[in-house]
């Protein structure tokens, strides 16, 4: 039987999820592992407008700023959750089942899934699942409503 990660292994997962979580235009309110399953809790960013937004780079001794655009995009909430779950996949272990439970920043319900790592599999890839598809093998769907939609921030 598999016990709970390490305090270090945690806080690095929980930190490699954020980033994910980030990609998809989402914020990491929680992370908890029991045994082989992980449980998620995600909250949609505050919707956006288009904008340039000033990036800085630089090195010891120089600088640099430029300007990128940056535009929001209308997408279904559950492409977003499988954007997330494809990213994850590779650093999940022994982990066999992810729920992951959704909400606006204000912390209103909009919905969970609960997937095992098999499904997860097959939105990989050149050859991937339709999401369609796949969602009729998650365990738990309550996020059924294919017209949900939410922002998400895409730079040209």
């Amino acid at each position: 039987m598999y016990g709970t990660l390490p305090a270090l292994r945690e806080r690095d997962l929980k930190s490699v999820l954020e980033g994910f979580a980030d990609e998809a235009s989402f914020d990491l309110k929680k992370c908890s592992r029991s045994n082989q399953e992980l449980w998620l809790r995600v909250a949609l960013r505050i919707d956006g407008l288009d904008q340039d937004e000033v990036v800085t780079v630089g090195g010891e001794n120089w600088a640099r700023r430029f300007r990128i655009t940056v535009k929001y995009i209308e997408t279904k909430i559950v492409e977003q959750v499988a954007r997330f779950l494809q990213r994850m996949l590779v650093y999940l272990d022994e982990v066999q089942t992810v729920r992951i439970q959704v909400s606006t920043w204000s912390g209103e319900q909009l919905g969970e899934i609960k997937t095992t790592k098999a499904v997860m599999s097959e939105l990989r890839g050149t050859h991937a699942e339709d999401i369609s598809v796949a969602r009729k093998r998650f365990e738990l769907d309550t996020r059924r409503e294919d017209d949900a939609r939410a922002d998400r921030k895409s730079s040209d």
